[in-house]
């Protein structure tokens, strides 16, 4: 499968999700995640709750929920620095199959607290109805042990084909920690045209000036 290299002023009229137009907004997104994981760590906790357990929050509610915070290391997670970021930003397909997708979300979530270096995934539904997902690890061999997840890889080989039409999935670094979210950068993004056969995969470097 080709892998397409871009330099950071390519443009690519016929996949438009590619535009670095969406980067600025995709980083402004990411930095609200980041301030509203690092929010849920300054919540007090209620009588039941102890602080250096995993903790699940639905926004506003957890049967229907448009904002999920999973702290899976709390106590890490407030004080570990720098942090390695995964972000991820996908265009729902019309044939996009909910019930599996929820099926799938069900059956992962057990294993985020396995895996050692893998310390918040939050995600929320953008004004679009697409869903944004923000990973952030302890270390980049974290984030590579994470995509080799059998439960992650089946979300990729079963559902993601048929669910979305594109993919931008951002690697960064969060140097700050989790209270300085101002700190995050992206290195490089990486795109995926499943509306394309053979699928259709692209990665771009970054610049400094991207992340201002």
């Amino acid at each position: 499968m080709t892998l397409i290299h871009l330099n950071p002023a390519d443009v690519l009229a016929e996949r438009p999700f590619t535009d670095l137009r969406h980067t600025q907004p995709d980083l402004q997104t990411l930095r609200f995640m980041t301030t509203c994981a690092w929010m849920a760590l300054e919540l007090p906790p209620d009588e039941t709750a102890d602080a250096t357990r995993p903790f699940i929050l639905h926004q506003p509610a957890p049967d229907n929920w448009t904002h999920r915070l999973i702290i899976t290391q709390p106590e890490r997670l407030r004080s570990h620095k720098p942090l390695t970021v995964v972000g991820f930003f996908g265009l729902k397909n019309a044939r996009a199959n909910v019930a599996l997708a929820q099926e799938l979300d069900r059956q992962l979530l057990p294993e985020l607290t396995t895996h050692a270096e893998l310390l918040a995934y939050v995600s929320v539904c953008l004004p679009t109805g697409n869903f944004a997902n923000l990973v952030l690890f302890a270390s980049a061999e974290g984030k590579d042990a994470w995509g080799q997840s059998e439960r992650h890889s089946l979300a990729v080989r079963v559902l993601t084909p048929d669910y979305y039409a594109a993919v931008r999935l951002y690697n960064g670094e969060l140097p700050g920690g989790i209270a300085a979210s101002e700190t995050l950068r992206l290195n490089l993004v990486k795109y995926y045209d499943y509306g394309s056969r053979p699928l259709w995969r692209a990665v771009r470097p970054l610049p400094r000036r991207e992340n201002l």
